[in-house]
């Protein structure tokens, strides 16, 4: 008995939101094996927008140096 496609979308969206290493690693096997109706296409596409922005940010980010130890300023919240 096949389940209805909604129904695989809506338990893929819930597995974005609850483990999303499992999200991917069960969308390229649908992508792999060609179920493009199983997809959850809403979060491939965020994701590969947000992919495309981090990686054109990161290209526009100059590098600058900090003339004093970074440790020295922060408090003992931040440090292990």
């Amino acid at each position: 008995m096949n389940s209805h496609p909604l129904k695989s979308v809506i338990s893929q969206q819930k597995l974005y939101d609850q483990d999303f290493c499992l999200w991917i690693e069960k969308t390229i096997k649908q992508i792999e094996s060609q179920e493009f109706d199983k997809i959850d296409w809403d979060n491939v596409i965020a994701e590969l927008d947000s992919l495309g922005k981090s990686d054109k940010l990161s290209d526009h980010i100059i590098p600058i140096e900090i003339p004093f130890p970074v440790e020295g300023i922060l408090n003992d919240d931040y440090l292990p």
